[in-house]
């Protein structure tokens, strides 16, 4: 397609869409709207995995080591731990290191009698799995290595964790498809809409001896405009309201996963442009299709 074509078809497309202001301008808000919910469940999906993901490196597995070991052979075990392909990483936690998590905790409560100064606790290992579902085939290994006194079994609670992050993930997902798919019929109508009025205007292209290809590209074009117009409106909201969200929060941010607005919006961005883009066109190629026929 030669260049001076390619600015005819943009320069109709302007004048199309400066023309039809009204149905433009009820398309444009139509798709903003649309584009915003969808960008809104976008944001949601992607904090919906950080949260997850932060949720299963806090998620630990602690083994303790039998009380007669001396350093040495301690420092062995570790070694064979962190070789297992579900480790991700571990951390050793001295008896001391536990007395005082403990006191930390609890204060100085009637539960630390017994305990005295810790001599009575195990040193142990926390481990962090590369996935939580592994966990039941991790324990079972764990077990076999000699010197390791116990493990602490959190099968049903890893499990539990898993289900539901997954049916969350899936769930996000799947609202987030649908409102694409929505965006995606209500582009298609309103573009519909507006090509319809112009149907006059398409037959005599046809009548002429226009091509069908030379016909699509002016709406191919404006549709595209349209859509970069509306993700620009929507991405304006969504940007405000996802900074607003973040502040509300406050300190929270960081504990419960929430990706930063500087890190989520250039991703967040790309979406909604690109969708707005490939909506805008995909609708008006279909549209015209229906009125090419004369």
């Amino acid at each position: 397609m030669k260049l001076h074509t390619i600015s005819i078809f943009i320069k109709d497309a302007f004048h199309n869409i400066l023309i039809n202001k009204a149905m433009s301008v009820a398309t444009i808000f139509t798709l903003a709207a649309g584009l915003f919910l969808f960008g809104l469940t976008s944001a949601l999906t992607l904090n919906v995995f950080s949260i997850t993901e932060t949720l299963e490196k806090d998620f630990t597995l602690s083994v303790f080591i039998d009380e007669t070991l001396e350093t040495e052979d301690i420092n062995e075990i570790g070694l064979e731990i962190q070789k297992l392909s579900q480790v991700e990483s571990i951390e050793f936690v001295s008896k001391e290191d536990a007395y005082d998590s403990f006191k930390e905790t609890w204060g100085d409560t009637e539960i630390l009698d017994g305990i005295n100064d810790g001599s009575i606790l195990r040193n142990s290992y926390k481990i962090t799995l590369t996935d939580l579902s592994l966990s039941k085939e991790l324990v079972a290994e764990l077990e076999e290595i000699e010197g390791i006194a116990k493990v602490s079994r959190l099968e049903d609670e890893m499990s539990t964790f898993v289900n539901i992050s997954n049916k969350i993930q899936v769930g996000t997902l799947i609202i987030t498809i649908i409102l694409a798919l929505l965006a995606m019929l209500i582009m298609t109508n309103t573009v519909n809409m507006s090509i319809s009025a112009r149907k006059r205007e398409i037959n005599i292209m046809k009548y002429v001896g226009a091509t069908d290809w030379y016909i699509r590209w002016p709406f191919i074009i404006e549709g595209m405009l349209i859509g970069l117009i509306s993700s620009f409106l929507s991405w304006m909201l969504l940007s405000y309201i996802y900074g607003a969200v973040l502040k509300s929060i406050g300190s929270y941010n960081e504990m419960l996963g929430l990706i930063p607005k500087t890190q989520a919006m250039p991703t967040l961005t790309l979406i909604i442009i690109g969708t707005g883009l490939v909506l805008g066109s995909i609708a008006s190629i279909f549209s015209v299709r229906n009125h090419l026929k004369v």
